[in-house]
């Protein structure tokens, strides 16, 4: 298989260009997938529970909020991918917004939501507080290693 002719000073796109950039275009159309789905989660939410809480509330939207910044930078990160630096191998290498994107929004996001459900467990089984305490730990050890991954990439 031939290379493809890249830009003067840049080096030749290699033939196995898809099994190296394919794994992160997957990756950015089932981003924006889940945002759908998220969205319609939300949008749910709002019409099914309007007595809730308002610090419940809160929680829901500044998940949404938060999701929806990281959504964006995943797009952004594929426009610049993808068609901004189009035949330009360099581009991928570079990290970007990814390593803040990925590891650390969503390490951040997902010790959110699991400490939310963690409250939950307790608050319907209060015997069960030994669950929500391991859980808990579990989540934060996770989340501060995504950080420190994140962290050392970038």
């Amino acid at each position: 298989m031939a290379t493809s002719v890249a830009p003067s000073g840049l080096p030749p796109v290699p033939p196995d260009i898809a099994a190296i950039v394919g794994s992160q275009l997957v990756g950015i159309f089932l981003t924006f997938c889940l945002y759908g789905v998220l969205a319609v989660q939300a949008y749910i939410y709002h019409i099914a529970f309007p007595q809730d809480a308002f610090r419940i509330k809160a929680l829901v939207y500044s998940v949404v909020a938060f999701e929806t910044a990281q959504t964006i930078i995943t797009g952004v990160e594929g426009f610049r991918w993808f068609a901004a630096g189009f035949g330009n191998t360099l581009v991928v290498a570079k990290p970007g917004l990814g390593p803040l994107c990925v590891p650390i929004m969503g390490s951040i996001m997902a010790l959110t939501v699991q400490v939310f459900f963690c409250y939950r467990i307790w608050k319907i089984q209060k015997s069960a507080w030994w669950l929500s305490i391991v859980i808990a730990a579990v989540s934060i050890i996770s989340a501060v290693s995504g950080i420190i991954g994140g962290a050392t990439v970038s």
